[in-house]
């Protein structure tokens, strides 16, 4: 009589158990037992990697990020493309970034990530008699406006609007600055006759 008995566990080994009974005609039996395990490595799966991208918030800033999720046999070891063996990359210019996730068995597994810029944010001023509009190009919206007439350094006034449009102006002359939702700032000026 045979008896197989056939386990998986984790599916990082399999277990086979035997158990094989022996019998004479005079009934005498001797009962054998044995276990062995067969290891396959190529049942381990390759780290798991994924990349959360932060781009870069203004254009011309080198504040873009990458962040790592790998799961699989860690601990892991990390070899990007711009030299640095961390998991987690800040401080980035935009560009291509590649990195090689390697787990304790020597599985390997690549992934590409790119950091974007944001358009460079422009503004065009449009002037027609004492009413003022600006009109954006780039950035990220929403946009806020301030203008400032700076004619009298004794006296500046500032008004600062979620509108691109100041109407019926005072004279002067008036400095503009335009910040979009990630804290990039431009300026132009205008004189009001």
């Amino acid at each position: 009589m045979v008896d197989i008995k056939i386990l998986i566990k984790k599916e990082k080994y399999i277990c086979h158990k035997y158990t094989m009974i022996f019998r004479d005609m005079k009934k005498y039996f001797a009962v054998l037992f044995f276990t062995y395990f067969i290891f396959s490595l190529s049942t381990i799966a390759q780290p798991n990697v994924r990349a959360m991208v932060k781009n870069a918030t203004c254009a011309g800033k080198n504040d873009g990020s990458i962040e790592l999720q790998v799961s699989g046999n860690g601990p892991f070891k990390f070899k990007w493309n711009n030299g640095s063996n961390l998991e987690n990359l800040s401080k980035l210019a935009p560009g291509i970034y590649e990195v090689e996730v390697k787990d304790k068995f020597g599985k390997i597994t690549l992934n590409k990530s790119e950091i974007k810029s944001v358009t460079d944010l422009k503004i065009n001023v449009l002037l027609n008699s004492k009413d003022l509009t600006i009109e954006i190009d780039g950035g990220l919206s929403p946009y806020t406006y301030t203008i400032s007439n700076i004619s009298n350094l004794n006296q500046i006034t500032n008004i600062s609007s979620l509108s691109n449009t100041f109407k019926n102006l005072p004279p002067g002359t008036y400095a503009i600055a335009v910040k979009d939702s990630n804290g990039c700032l431009v300026f132009d000026g205008v004189d009001i006759n």
